[in-house]
């Protein structure tokens, strides 16, 4: 939110009101414990597809156990939902499971959000990326994307992005770090992240320092998230600081949860297909309000089963499955 707010061209006058709407609805809410919703989404995430080249063990598209449908949204949903959204929509994440790089149309979603002045970010594993993708990134407005490099050779890169190269990573960045200087522009902001894992954690002072080199204007130090300890290919690490569990044997994560959740309040995702999740934990869509495709979108923000959903937040959220593995609602006001 911050580095949205940083630009101004983002923070129209109904972005603004409906953004103060969003918090004090919230506020409300967990004051008296029950939901209380004003607003459209500040946020919203969108699956392009669920297709992917690599195989990451702990990723359920990687690992082949995502349970749900698979296939790629249609370029008319996506129109769609971008022209109902826009008015008071402000960022837009354009990913979920799968790289979003394997959707044809990839460049003209980004270019539609960019023409409604919606700060854009996606993702990459930088394993399907060309000088005129990057080319298309600049011109078509993207404000920021994430690439993975989680290792600074080979054998420690690949044993998390099972499949990759990290030489094309490396290139991808350095394509569009050039691309960007060459047409004097600033964005998209490139993130460069590492997933920390006890077979790379001794390489995270080495990765900031190739991240600088390849052209990245910053850098992210992630924690892994775990959805079972017992027989992974890869484990935590030892190093407290980069793990979010209390510790190696335990899906316990460090510190004190809330019954309160921002995201709930202030931002949807929408698989490939229009299904409306809570966010992006719920990998599978248990938790599906409905879908776009065939339902009003009001229905999908402020019906039943997202307000059920919401309720069940502030009373009980330890009973939700998809919370106990999520970092969220650890801070006290957010």
């Amino acid at each position: 939110m911050k580095k949205v707010f940083r630009d101004l061209k983002y923070v129209t006058f109904n972005r603004s009101i409906n953004l103060i709407r969003l918090f004090i609805s919230f506020w409300v809410s967990r004051l008296i414990r029950k939901p209380v919703h004003r607003g459209k989404p500040f946020a919203v995430s969108v699956e392009p597809g669920t297709t992917c080249t690599l195989h990451c063990p702990e990723c359920p598209t990687g690992a082949g156990v995502l349970h749900r449908p698979k296939g790629r949204m249609s370029l008319d949903m996506y129109r769609q939902l971008i022209e109902e959204l826009s008015p008071e929509l402000t960022v837009l994440n354009l990913y979920l499971q799968g790289e979003p790089f394997m959707h044809p149309h990839l460049p003209e979603m980004i270019k539609l959000a960019s023409e409604k002045n919606i700060y854009t970010i996606t993702s990459s594993n930088g394993q399907v990326f060309d000088r005129n993708l990057a080319e298309k990134l600049v011109d078509y407005g993207l404000s920021e994307i994430y690439f993975s490099l989680d290792g600074v050779t080979q054998k420690t890169y690949e044993m998390y992005r099972k499949g990759g190269n990290i030489e094309k990573v490396k290139n991808a960045i350095k394509t569009l770090a050039s691309v960007k200087k060459q047409k004097g522009k600033d964005h998209p902001m490139i993130v460069v992240q590492f997933i920390v894992f006890r077979h790379n954690e001794h390489e995270v002072d080495d990765f900031k320092t190739l991240a600088g080199e390849l052209g990245a204007d910053k850098t992210e130090i992630k924690t892994a998230q775990f959805n079972d300890f017992s027989g992974n290919e890869v484990a935590p690490p030892e190093n407290k600081q980069y793990r979010r569990y209390v510790d190696k044997n335990r899906l316990l994560l460090k510190g004190r949860t809330y019954n309160h959740c921002w995201k709930s309040w202030m931002s949807l995702v929408f698989t490939w297909d229009g299904s409306a999740l809570p966010c992006c934990y719920d990998k599978d869509g248990e938790y599906s309000f409905g879908r776009y495709s065939q339902d009003n979108f009001d229905d999908l923000w402020n019906g039943k089963k997202n307000m059920k959903f919401r309720s069940l937040i502030l009373q009980r959220k330890n009973e939700i499955k998809i919370c106990s593995n999520c970092p969220e609602g650890r801070n006290f006001f957010l």
